[in-house]
């Protein structure tokens, strides 16, 4: 449950998970509780849910723990530990209070450790990758992933207000998504964009004349190569980092002088 010297929350959740399965299975065999394979535990996230909701605790993410949990390391020592402190169906105390020293200790590390990452020797896109990692595992990737764009608007364009907004609350009221500078729309997507981005991004090129950039992770760009929004003349891709890049840089200038313009209809 650790790495380095670290908590990780998605194995703490997994342990909690393990200990919910004993509860219903009285069984200390790792592999009763264990799909096929072991790398992770059946029913998980029914399973977390009714640990997680015991001790007032949000589940890290719905996956959190399920396969990168190394639970086929410390899971059957876990059990052992059970046995050996005699938990039965009719005395499960050891049970409860071993999940509860888990359950304290991931809403320590969800509430009060920061996120660290180490710059120094490592590009841009690393460090972003390693944040973006860390903020999964407790659960938090989308107002990370947000707010790290939030921040990168202020720097690019610092004449130009850009709001700092709640998680997810950006297309609400009058405003069509995460952010806005000049006639352009910025909708910040972690997954392959589902049904309501697709529906989000049609009603704003059919409706208006303002352009959206759908910003994705790269390893969802092949998925986002197959949105059914190419239809529109005002669709495009951009092909790497060279031509926002590039396109970044001609708002920046344009900034300077006006209300910055968005270059591109939509961009991956």
């Amino acid at each position: 449950m650790v790495q380095g010297s670290r908590l990780v929350p998605g194995r703490l959740q997994a342990a909690m998970v393990l200990l919910e399965s004993l509860r219903g299975r009285l069984d200390f065999e790792l592999s009763k509780h264990t799909v096929v394979g072991g790398a992770g535990v059946r029913s998980h996230e029914s399973l977390a849910e009714a640990a997680l909701q015991r001790f007032g605790l949000d589940a890290v993410n719905r996956n959190s723990g399920r396969r990168s949990s190394n639970l086929p390391l410390w899971g059957q020592p876990l059990l052992e530990a059970m046995r050996t402190a005699k938990v039965t169906a009719q005395s499960q105390e050891p049970l409860d209070r071993v999940q509860k020293w888990l359950a304290d200790r991931l809403r320590t590390v969800l509430e009060t450790e920061p996120i660290e990452v180490r710059l120094e020797g490592r590009s841009a896109e690393a460090v972003v990758a390693e944040l973006l990692r860390q903020a999964d595992q407790r659960g938090r990737v989308g107002a990370v992933a947000q707010y790290l764009v939030g921040s990168k608007l202020k720097l690019r364009f610092p004449g130009v207000d850009v709001p700092v907004l709640p998680y997810n609350k950006g297309n609400l009221g009058q405003r069509q998504a995460d952010f806005h500078i000049g006639e352009a729309a910025i909708e910040v997507a972690l997954g392959t964009p589902d049904e309501a981005h697709l529906h989000q991004v049609r009603a704003i090129l059919d409706e208006s004349r303002t352009e959206v950039w759908l910003l994705v992770r790269a390893s969802r760009l092949v998925g986002c190569d197959l949105l059914p929004v190419n239809r529109s003349s005002r669709y495009e891709r951009l092909p790497g980092r060279k031509a926002q890049k590039e396109s970044l840089d001609e708002r920046s200038r344009k900034a300077e002088a006006a209300q910055p313009r968005a270059d591109h209809r939509q961009a991956a």
